[in-house]
């Protein structure tokens, strides 16, 4: 969408102003048209139509055509935006009982339950009108069962919600985190939580983990133990995924990782029922 001031000076240039029917019509078929429909849509200009056919149905059919220039006069244009017509929302994520949003222009809105203060909005109240808990430069959000994380532009992580065994990785509150507090100051490309452990993929291809560590989850420290943010890969990790007792990531060339509980199979390991603390290859491109 072009900046208003350009889009006034385009429409000026070709006469176009308030009070004007346009109709739009391509030279071949319906190529461009449709969109010049919407953008003028969108600036407010509602006496605005498509040439059913193009022009090439226009002379097919016999109607009178022109060649001469136009004639062109300088046209006021007020323009009154309709944003409802363009996507404000990029992101949605939700946890059990709790949804967050993030919007074009950066900004973090979170509705539903916050009882662990999984909303972010410095209470424990529950909305079920969106508040708006981030003013703007987020470029990510996931959600875990209670808990939620936003990216930021400059790598950097928040978390809100609750952080019981250390599942948000937010260190010096075992508790509820009622407003965003800073897990990793920069370098994180991606989250993922679930119940009650989280997985964060940093920029350098590096794989860490938090949370409780029943069934082996977290992938790293004694079973069952509450773990603190620990890098459990150096490199070579492209995504990531969290289960509620089980966690995935897959490697840039194409390699697939589980670990965690198996105990119905979620791990893609045949005739596998205990918990697997070591990490299993679920997939090998090369096999």
């Amino acid at each position: 969408v072009p900046p208003v001031e350009k889009f006034l000076s385009r429409m000026r240039a070709m006469g176009v102003g308030d009070g004007h029917q346009v109709v739009i019509y391509d030279g071949a078929g319906l190529f461009s048209a449709a969109r010049v429909w919407w953008l003028l849509k969108l600036m407010g200009h509602t006496d605005v139509a498509v040439l059913d056919g193009g022009f090439p149905k226009w002379k097919a059919e016999g109607h009178p055509t022109e060649d001469m220039p136009p004639i062109i006069r300088d046209r006021h244009m007020m323009v009154r935006r309709q944003n409802q017509m363009v996507k404000d929302v990029t992101q949605v994520a939700a946890g059990c009982d709790h949804t967050i949003f993030l919007k074009q222009d950066g900004s973090v809105w979170a509705m539903g339950r916050n009882s662990n203060g999984e909303l972010g909005d410095n209470t424990k109240i529950d909305r079920n009108i969106p508040v708006k808990v981030i003013e703007e430069n987020a470029t990510g959000i996931a959600c875990g069962s209670f808990h939620s994380f936003v990216l930021m532009q400059d790598g950097s992580l928040l978390a809100f919600g609750q952080n019981g065994s250390n599942r948000t990785g937010f260190i010096g509150n075992n508790g509820y985190l009622v407003s965003p507090q800073v897990v990793f100051s920069s370098g994180v490309q991606a989250v993922a939580g679930h119940d009650a452990h989280s997985l964060f993929l940093k920029t350098d291809g590096s794989l860490w983990s938090t949370g409780s560590n029943l069934n082996s989850r977290v992938g790293a420290g004694e079973w069952g133990a509450s773990i603190q943010p620990t890098k459990i890969l150096e490199s070579g990790v492209a995504g990531i995924s969290a289960g509620k007792e089980h966690s995935i990531y897959w490697t840039t060339n194409g390699e697939v990782y589980v670990f965690g509980s198996n105990a119905h199979g979620q791990l893609g390991l045949p005739g596998r029922t205990l918990n697997t603390h070591e990490k299993q290859v679920l997939y090998d491109p090369n096999q």
